[in-house]
């Protein structure tokens, strides 16, 4: 009886996120995000990218993963771009959860933002705020949501986060070897996204 109670007891991945999108979003629709940013050189060619996973009464339906480039940026530019990114492909409001391993975008747009904006978007030094377009950006997007933000460490036991990264850093490279096939603008700045797998 032991070995049953155990086994009754263990819940398997997918039941455990079932169960944790049904306490966020209540049931219904919800939208889950991992994203992530790479860059080579720092300032250098970069990449982004971001897996959203939609899960409808505690179900997964859907599974989207993009990725873009850029000429030159920097890495707290593309953790920036892949979270704003995944915010416009997930459409009109929803609940959404975010994870990231970006201290500087969990910690930015929780801790951070706030005082800046309260301070003209100043730093506490006095310094002009530092990617302030993509923040007000990102912020403009965010408050058309209801979001959890949610840190995850890095290169740890997350398969996604692991995907994410993986994808950012192929789209960096890519860039790298293919300069002339890169999704970017003239000024550098992320081209539009591009969707590589569909639905599950």
């Amino acid at each position: 009886m032991e070995n049953l109670s155990f086994a009754m007891g263990k819940k398997s991945r997918n039941q455990r996120e079932a169960e944790e999108v049904q306490a966020i979003g209540g049931g219904g629709r919800i939208i889950r995000i991992w994203t992530d940013g790479a860059c080579s050189g720092n300032p250098g060619p970069g990449g982004w990218a971001a897996i959203l996973q939609t899960w409808v009464d505690g179900g997964l339906t859907e599974q989207q993963e993009l990725s873009g480039a850029a000429e030159r940026t920097t890495n707290n530019r593309m953790e920036l771009t892949a979270a704003i990114e995944a915010l416009r492909r997930a459409g009109s409001a929803q609940s959404i959860e975010i994870h990231s391993d970006s201290q500087y975008l969990i910690k930015g747009i929780q801790e951070w933002v706030p005082r800046w904006q309260a301070n003209g978007w100043r730093t506490s030094r006095g310094t002009a705020v530092e990617n302030q377009d993509l923040w007000q950006e990102l912020l403009a997007l965010a408050r058309q949501h209801r979001i959890r933000w949610q840190w995850v460490r890095g290169h740890d036991q997350d398969p996604l986060n692991k995907r994410c990264d993986q994808l950012a850093v192929a789209a960096s490279r890519g860039l790298e070897e293919r300069p002339s096939q890169a999704s970017v603008t003239g000024d550098g700045e992320p081209g539009s996204a591009r969707p590589v797998a569909g639905n599950l």
